[in-house]
């Protein structure tokens, strides 16, 4: 095993033990943003 690819699961484990999952943000659902930017909308205007 190289020593990156080591390091990278070591630091993965590391993460998952302090309660994080190491994957990238999950997608905010479609109907949320659309609301979130209607409102925000009228705000700024």
């Amino acid at each position: 095993m190289d020593l990156i690819s080591q390091r990278t699961k070591e630091g993965l484990r590391s993460a998952k033990a302090m309660g994080r999952n190491g994957r990238r943000p999950s997608k905010r659902k479609n109907d949320k943003a659309d609301t979130v930017d209607y409102y925000i909308g009228k705000v700024i205007k």
